[in-house]
């Protein structure tokens, strides 16, 4: 785990892990790729779960309607599974923003939110997680 937590210097673009509607990986996947990240989008919320234990992301981005099954969402046990950072993309409805930050995610956009800002918010929180994989060291 400290390793997989000394590795997310905000310098190194690396696997970026798109998990749930395949819409999000289309639309984000080549502004990602474009700014050196490798695109991972799991074919389901399973395949998602099955990249994770292999720990080689340095981001998860999720879909807000991901779930393992009907009515249990995947957000909580991805955080369980992992310290990578997640950010999920949804609907921007108040009450699902909420539901999401208290599940673990570290920050929810809005489904419109541009690949720019995307790109931004997940540069700056590679940033943030690596000042703290820094002071472990």
């Amino acid at each position: 785990l400290l390793f997989s937590l000394l590795d997310t210097r905000s310098d190194m673009p690396g696997n970026v892990l798109v998990i749930g509607d395949c819409t999000v990986g289309q639309t984000l996947g080549p502004a990602l790729e474009d700014a050196g990240y490798h695109v991972v989008d799991a074919r389901d919320s399973l395949d998602g779960l099955q990249h994770l234990e292999k720990g080689t992301h340095r981001i998860v981005i999720l879909s807000e309607d991901a779930s393992l099954m009907e009515n249990i969402s995947l957000l909580p046990i991805v955080k369980r599974q992992t310290r990578t950072p997640v950010i999920v993309v949804g609907s921007g409805d108040k009450q699902a923003v909420v539901d999401s930050l208290t599940q673990g995610a570290d920050i929810h956009l809005p489904r419109t939110t541009s690949a720019r800002v995307v790109l931004a918010h997940l540069r700056a929180l590679l940033r943030r997680h690596s000042h703290f994989a820094d002071s472990l060291a």
